[in-house]
């Protein structure tokens, strides 16, 4: 019995060894599993993706049996659970931290407000949930901020800019990153416009390209070569170049870029929004048949968000201005015609002595002609017996030259002719000269930028020198009573005044060469862009002013009628002579084309960097003339300022 007794104790006893071991060995499970959890708990380490492409969770098939807690909807508990409360939470049933619901720390942390927090327990940063930045940062307002603390630019939250970066231009841009699933295809050299636009069947055209895109296709791809066709893009689309097409769907990327042949005028962009152009090249040359014809390579017109990487735009020289006309020479005026004798206009006897009479008034001499209007004014006709003559008519441009009627009697038995000291009293006056023109100014350092391209600073056209005044007509002469009753002689006309010459018309100013040019567009961004630009034109020289036109001259007064004829009739007096004609202005020298990398005219928001790759020409020189033309701006950013 003892021996019995003795080694039923020894069984017990190794029983109760056994049990110890067993014991630890499950608390050392029970260990691993729970770290195990832990582990699978936190989605950034996880080794598996239990996301569906939807972004809803996967389930085994254990999980979409019907369980029986619905409290537990989305735990990580296996149904049967005994806690209720715990939905979402990764803590086994029976935990003691009722408050870390969905916390990844261990129970028994001491940081209750970090649930869902990435830092450690006791960090010293409460407000830094989710953020990337060590604890103790100094920058609050930089959560999810890519700048190191302390950045000097709290606006560029999210900002791939460098901190004290001008701009946050690429604000509203579409992806940049390439993508073959959103792309159409362009090969200008293998494409075929029937083709569908895929990698394996590129069409030929942009345009064809552009028709193709839509919200789901917004990037085009193309292939090297030249493209001449330059469609209207759309809102958020994307070109990008630098690729090759090898055939069967296979593009690679390439040092070679699509050529755009740009018109003279420019590819213009009108009203464009969130738009990408990478590794492309536009080339523009001036139309050698125009005058002042220009070599603009792209033009931004009220565009916003546009964004131009690795873009290499080259322009031609510019052509120069052409001179300007001269002015026309003034045209000369012709002589006012001469009066007509008196004559006896009575038929009575007196003292046996008949009178040859009656006869017509005088006529006045007509004034001299003026292809410009500038005519001598008429001469004035005679009085009857006794009475005063006629006033000469004013000449063209004046308002007080006529001549006045004469008013004394003449009585010669020697000579017929009444001169010019007898009839001074009644003669006309003479035309004033005209003003010479003036010179026109030069033209600026530029012209106008526009969406039609550059309209050069052409040179002031010279005005016109001013007609000169016609002359007086002479006044008529004073009628005679002496035994008979007569008619004095008329006056002559005034002679014509000279016309004023020409205005010589201003030199033409030279074109303009430039890469870009932002026009009222607001956030356009430039990424490592090569620029070169041609010479600028020079400007034409201005037109000389035309001479001035020479007068007429006044006309005599009529001859005396002899005593038989005209008795005491009184003489016509002569008329004026025309003024002379004004010289015309010569024109301005036109102003030399402009060359620049940039061209700036309003807008904001742009960056243009401070250094680029630009090599800009030499600017076109002012043409000559009284006023020489301003020779153009050259340099690498041209701002317009509007007056």
């Amino acid at each position: 019995m003892g021996n019995r007794t003795g080694r039923k104790k020894q069984r017990l006893c190794d029983n109760d060894y056994l049990t110890e071991i067993q014991m630890k060995m499950m608390k050392f499970l029970a260990i691993l599993a729970f770290s195990l959890l832990v582990a699978c708990s936190d989605g950034s380490d996880s080794v598996y993706d239990y996301s569906g492409e939807d972004g809803t969770s996967a389930q085994s098939d254990e999980d979409k049996k019907p369980d029986s807690d619905k409290t537990d909807s989305g735990d990580s508990q296996s149904d049967d659970d005994a806690d209720s409360a715990d939905s979402g939470d990764s803590q086994p049933d029976g935990d003691s931290d009722p408050a870390d619901s969905g916390d990844s720390q261990p129970d028994g942390d001491t940081d209750p407000a970090d649930s869902g927090d990435s830092q450690p327990d006791g960090d010293s940063d409460p407000a830094d949930s989710g953020d990337s930045q060590p604890d103790g940062d100094t920058d609050p307002a930089d959560s999810g901020d890519s700048q190191p603390d302390g950045d000097s630019d709290p606006a560029d939250s999210g900002d791939s800019q460098p901190d004290d970066d001008p701009d946050t231009t690429d604000t509203g841009l579409p992806d940049e990153e390439i993508n073959f699933e959103k792309a159409v295809f362009v090969d200008p050299i293998k494409g075929n416009n029937s083709n569908n636009g895929s990698k394996s069947a590129p069409v030929k055209t942009l345009q064809k390209a552009v028709q193709l895109t839509n919200e789901s296709k917004n990037q085009i791809i193309l292939a090297g070569g030249y493209i001449d066709d330059l469609p209207a893009l759309k809102d958020g689309l994307s070109l990008f170049g630098g690729f090759y097409y090898k055939n069967n769907g296979v593009w690679e990327e390439a040092d070679e870029k699509p050529y755009f042949a740009a018109p003279s005028h420019g590819w213009l962009m009108h009203n464009l929004k969130n738009v990408v152009l990478s590794k492309i090249s536009i080339v523009s040359y001036a139309d050698e048949s125009l005058s002042g014809g220009s070599a603009i390579g792209l033009i931004l017109y009220k565009c916003k968000n546009i964004k131009l990487k690795n873009v290499s735009i080259t322009t031609g020289n510019a052509n120069d201005g052409a001179d300007g006309e001269n002015g026309a020479d003034g045209a000369n005026g012709t002589n006012g015609a001469n009066g007509i004798q008196g004559c006896e206009n009575s038929s009575i006897n007196f003292m046996g002595i008949g009178c040859t009479g009656p006869c017509n008034i005088p006529a006045g001499g007509a004034g001299g002609y003026s292809s410009c209007g500038a005519t001598g004014g008429l001469g004035g006709t005679p009085g009857p017996a006794k009475t005063v003559g006629q006033n000469g008519g004013n000449g063209a441009g004046s308002t007080t030259n006529g001549g006045k009627g004469g008013t004394t009697p003449y009585f010669s038995t020697t000579s017929d002719e009444c001169d010019a000291e007898t009839t001074k009293s009644s003669r006309g006056g003479n035309g004033a000269d005209g003003a010479h023109g003036s010179n026109g100014a030069g033209g600026g350092s530029y012209g106008i930028f526009s969406t039609l391209g550059y309209t050069p600073a052409d040179g002031i056209n010279g005005t016109p020198g001013e007609n000169g005044q016609g002359g007086g007509g002479g006044g008529g002469g004073k009628g005679g009573d002496h035994f008979c009753d007569s008619y004095g002689s008329s006056g002559g006309g005034g002679g014509a005044g000279g016309c004023g010459g020409g205005g010589g018309k201003g030199g033409k100013g030279g074109g303009a060469s430039v890469a870009l040019v932002l026009i009222s567009s607001t956030n356009v961004y430039l990424e490592e862009p090569r620029f070169e630009t041609g010479n600028g034109g020079n400007g034409g020289k201005g037109g000389t002013g035309g001479a001035l036109g020479q007068p007429g001259l006044g006309g005599r007064g009529g001859n005396y009628g002899t005593a038989k004829e005209q008795d005491d009739g009184g003489c016509g007096g002569w008329g004026g002579n025309g003024g002379l004609g004004g010289n015309g202005g010569n024109g301005g020298g036109g102003g030399g084309g402009p060359t620049a990398c940039v061209v700036i005219d309003g807008g904001e928001g742009n960056f243009i960097p401070a250094t680029m790759s630009c090599k800009f020409g030499k600017a076109g020189t002012g043409g000559g003339g009284s006023n020489i033309g301003k020779n153009g701006f050259s340099g690498d950013k041209l701002y317009i300022i509007n007056d």
